[in-house]
Formats: structure tokens, sequence, C-alpha cells
């Protein structure tokens, strides 16, 4: 009602943000509870589509992957990776088709991305590599992560890696 009692048209895209887009944004980044997110953003997939909300698909497609919900993260990570061309939407695939075992599928899209790549990025890029036996390149991701952010961990990948390749400089 407006401030004369009459009755006013709400926009339905408005309703969906307070009633259900916030709380499964809290859901998911706040509580840590992928499972409430999912629940509340799947029955409006296709709406987030049509109204072009490909970071809530995006929200949509993680909470899927976190549930094991593999046909829904895939398909909606997908979309608003294609739909968008956004690096960071691609990338959000290719860490869900990792997790579901499509390593020759990742592979591509995060060469793809190669120069942005962060430290955690190559690392998961070595390791795809790694289980696709390309040894070698593996080796070579590890070695840049390092040199971006060394750690322990990254050092371990980098000799275990460097090792599988048979590539030691003395």
């Amino acid at each position: 009602m407006d401030s004369e009692g009459r009755l006013v048209e709400v926009d339905p895209v408005l309703i969906l943000t307070e009633d259900v887009f916030w709380p499964a944004t809290l859901a998911l980044l706040k509580e840590k509870n992928p499972k409430k997110a999912y629940d509340l953003l799947l029955p409006y997939e296709n709406k987030l589509a049509e109204i072009g909300d490909f970071g809530l698909l995006v929200m949509l497609g993680e909470a899927a992957a976190m549930t094991g919900d593999q046909a829904t993260a895939l398909r909606t990570l997908r979309k608003a990776a294609e739909e968008t061309d956004d690096e960071t939407y691609y990338f959000t695939l290719a860490r869900s088709l990792i997790r579901f075992g499509f390593d020759v599928e990742a592979e591509p899209i995060m060469i793809k991305q190669l120069d942005g790549l962060d430290a955690d990025g190559l690392t998961l890029l070595g390791w795809t590599q790694y289980r696709l036996g390309k040894h070698d390149l593996a080796a070579e991701r590890m070695a840049a992560a390092y040199a971006k952010k060394p750690s322990e961990d990254t050092a371990e990948a980098l000799v275990h890696t460097t090792y599988q390749a048979k590539n030691f400089q003395l």
C-alpha cells in the first residue's frame, strides 16, 4: 500500500530478492549452509536465468556442487559462464568439473585463463594436469604457483610433480 492506502503493484523480482535471494546468500556465505541456499534457490533456477542474475545462478551452482547435485551444478555454472563469458564464472565451472571428475573438460577452461590465474588457480591446474599424466606441465604450474605465493604445501607439490616429471635441475 502507498501512503494513501492504495494497493501498489510490487515487482516480483523485488519480493524474490527480499524473501529468497538475500537469505540464500547469507546461508551460503555467512552461515556456511549450502543445503539451505540450494533449497532456497533451486525453485528459481529458470527465473534467475530469465532475469539475467548470473551471480545468483553461480551461487546456486556452487551450492548444488557442495550438496552433490552434479547435474544442477554443471548446468547452472555452464549457463552462467557461457551467457556472460565471465572468466570467474568459467573458473568456478572448472572447479566443479574437477570436483566431479571431469579433469579433461576442466583443463582447457583453466588454460584459457592461464595468465590471470593466482597461485591457488595454478596449483589446481597443476594437480589437474598431474592427474591427466601431464607431469612436465604439472611441475611447471607448481613452480609458477610457488613463485607467486611460496608455501609449504606448494613446495611439496612442486617436489612431487617435479619428481614425477623426472625434471631435476641440480
